[in-house]
């Protein structure tokens, strides 16, 4: 009897680490490495892709916890399912975070010492962006930078690495370009969550604009890194416009409904079209087993949002 609560309790522990993982997020980020690999190689290899892409789900898992960790309250309040804390302590998620800290920057360090070098600073943005006193995630404009970096910029430069050991100036530019799109991601999700921000008192950017502005600013980001990437690189480059032309109906649409529920699933659809887009175009042209994997992930996610849209409107 005793071994069945033990093996139950390892099973709902198990369970409640995958669940605060929050898949989406390491999908936004994992599409950005091997990205960057095709973009400056044209190919995709698993033998030196593997390594450095697990090593970025467990840092962005580990940000993950941490972020559970330090919101218990405000989710609580937000009424937010967080019931892995039931068999998981706060402690115990926290301690598990470093874990996972620890082993995916060894494995960056392993693939190259500039890898390992943006880890660190991406696994130091991630503590600070959820703990205290640094909090980033409560202060305006400082929010949006963190998650520009964490799920854009630094691991499109992790990407770069892994083929070369030096990142020129044009690289940069273009890793800062696509993050301004994951900075208007997690703009159009944060504005639906201001409300409860606000009655946690975290003064983010969403808090202190508004609900309305703060689309707007996502807008604005999302139009400005599109320009930038015609401006400056080969618009002939279908793969990275594939996923702006095939989103850009969709973030048009969301300034003209007013339904929440509609634009929440705008909001969710945009970037698993933007990354099911890219990742479709880069395994038709590498036949690259990661991306054909990480399309079909994003598929399954697509068809489950709008399946779950669909039922609850029935």
């Amino acid at each position: 009897m005793k071994h069945r609560r033990t093996n139950k309790l390892v099973c709902y522990k198990i369970k409640g680490y995958l669940k605060s993982a929050r898949l989406e997020s390491i999908l936004v980020s994992s599409t950005f490495l091997p990205l960057a690999e095709w973009y400056y190689s044209g190919d995709i290899l698993i033998k030196i892709t593997l390594l450095p892409l697990f090593s970025l789900s467990l840092l962005t898992t580990a940000g993950s916890w941490q972020n559970y960790v330090f919101d218990i309250e405000v989710d609580k309040k937000a009424g937010k399912n967080i019931d892995f804390f039931k068999y998981i302590s706060p402690k115990e998620m926290l301690f598990s975070s470093i874990l996972l800290v620890i082993a995916g920057t060894a494995i960056l360090y392993y693939v190259s010492p500039i890898a390992f070098i943006i880890g660190v600073i991406e696994s130091i943005l991630f503590l600070t962006y959820s703990a205290p006193p640094v909090r980033f995630k409560a202060h305006p404009f400082f929010d949006i930078l963190a998650n520009m970096l964490v799920f854009g910029t630094l691991p499109f430069l992790i990407g770069f690495t892994i083929i070369k050991n030096s990142i020129p100036i044009e690289v940069i530019l273009l890793s800062l370009t696509l993050g301004l799109l994951a900075g208007s991601y997690y703009l159009f999700i944060s504005s639906f969550e201001i409300e409860t921000d606000k009655k946690a008192g975290i003064k983010n950017t969403g808090a202190i604009f508004g609900f309305n502005k703060t689309i707007n600013i996502a807008i604005f980001f999302f139009f400005t890194s599109l320009i930038l990437y015609i401006l400056q690189y080969n618009i002939s480059n279908i793969v990275i416009l594939a996923g702006y032309i095939i989103t850009l109906p969709l973030v048009l649409f969301l300034k003209i409904t007013k339904k929440i529920q509609i634009q929440l699933l705008i909001v969710s659809l945009i970037f698993l079209l933007w990354n099911g887009a890219v990742l479709l175009l880069l395994s038709l042209f590498t036949g690259s087993v990661l991306s054909i994997s990480l399309f079909t992930l994003t598929f399954i996610i697509l068809v489950m949002v709008i399946y779950t849209y669909i039922v609850t409107k029935v």
